[in-house]
């Protein structure tokens, strides 16, 4: 189940940052959630791309926006489906996504609905909104359902499609950031667009110019390549492996139908940095020395408490690792404060107080 929930909210951050539609009038620094976003008159967009491991297809997204002058309280509907076959920690998995986002006629986001589904677990998050900026949000997770109450404040998005004129019109050195609703822990977490260079490069046969642009999202980057009319032509995922690139609908379903997943590269495995050394007795192995080549000494991600950076030589980035050791016995812990109940206690994708968990336990 977690490795599910990991993968599903990798997956909606990549829908999300793969597409972005804006057409605000001016720059600014920061963006004021949909009425920014939105552009003026846009009555149906439909958006297709494929999705690409390796160059092998695994996938396909879909996007489209649609508007009812008659609705005033879901004037605009943004709707996603992302479809993939990947190889999953030696499993093969077959994982949708689905987001519907509903918008008033000023902008503000009035309901959405997040499903993450696959053969062996499903996670749907629906919220509406109740009053100011208070949401009444139900997570179901395997079965089980937890209500809450959840601040979103006006200038979040949900997820919003394509990255359009905006991000092609960024210069080398301009930014903008927003905030988008990390759907694990319902809470907002800035996301950031640079501009990087003007690049040309060759797609589908033809040269053309492109605006390479960074996506910053949870402290990893990402680029997208933009044409001159605002299209995005090419986008890297949060996993650099995972390349999207803009294609027909007829394509983009070809690109799934192809995918069966059988042999295509185990997704972690491709992500993984192996040493070309053997450990000889990795049971009861307690400390590493590592030097990685191509990452830069201030990479994010890379210190933990049992990971310390130790500086970079000529070879690369050096580490040294310790194995954590399982405590003798639980008898030694101290008594639970009330701090530490508040991160051991039951959430709505950790549900240990489930009565079939605690029957089992």
């Amino acid at each position: 189940m977690k490795r599910i929930l990991i993968v599903a909210a990798w997956l909606l951050a990549t829908a999300w940052f793969v597409r972005f539609e804006a057409l605000p009038g001016y720059f600014t620094h920061s963006l004021g959630g949909y009425r920014d976003i939105i552009p003026p008159g846009v009555l149906v967009k439909d958006m297709w791309m494929k999705l690409l491991l390796k160059g092998a297809p695994v996938g396909y997204s879909h996007t489209k926006i649609a508007t009812d002058d008659n609705d005033v309280a879901s004037r605009y509907r943004i709707e996603t489906t992302l479809q993939l076959h990947l190889n999953l920690m030696g499993m093969r998995e077959s994982i949708g996504v689905n987001t519907d986002v509903r918008l008033d006629a000023l902008h503000h986001l009035t309901s959405f609905r997040i499903a993450a589904l696959s053969k062996h677990s499903s996670t749907i998050i629906h919220g509406r909104r109740r009053s100011g900026e208070m949401f009444d949000v139900v997570i179901d997770a395997g079965g089980a359902k937890d209500r809450r109450s959840v601040r979103i404040p006006d200038d979040i998005v949900v997820y919003s499609p394509g990255m359009d004129l905006l991000v092609s019109r960024l210069k080398p050195g301009e930014s903008l950031t927003t905030r988008t609703l990390e759907p694990l822990t319902l809470s907002p977490i800035p996301v950031t667009i640079r501009g990087l260079s003007r690049e040309t490069i060759t797609f589908r046969g033809y040269q053309t110019n492109t605006a390479v642009i960074a996506v910053e999202y949870m402290g990893s980057s990402s680029r997208s390549w933009v044409g001159e009319d605002g299209a995005v032509l090419r986008a890297e995922t949060l996993l650099k492996e995972l390349v999207v690139e803009v294609c027909g609908a007829s394509e983009a379903m070809a690109a799934v139908s192809k995918s069966s997943g059988a042999d295509a590269e185990d997704l972690l495995m491709s992500m993984a940095v192996r040493p070309n050394v053997r450990v000889q007795d990795p049971r009861n192995c307690s400390y590493l020395k590592l030097r990685i080549s191509g990452v830069s000494p201030k990479a994010s991600g890379v210190e933990s408490n049992r990971q310390k950076p130790k500086g970079q030589d000529q070879g690369g980035l050096v580490l040294e690792t310790r194995a954590a050791r399982v405590p003798s016995g639980i008898a030694g812990f101290p008594a639970m404060s009330q701090d530490m109940k508040a991160f051991l206690g039951a959430s709505a994708f950790i549900q240990s107080v489930h009565p079939e968990i605690v029957e089992l336990a």
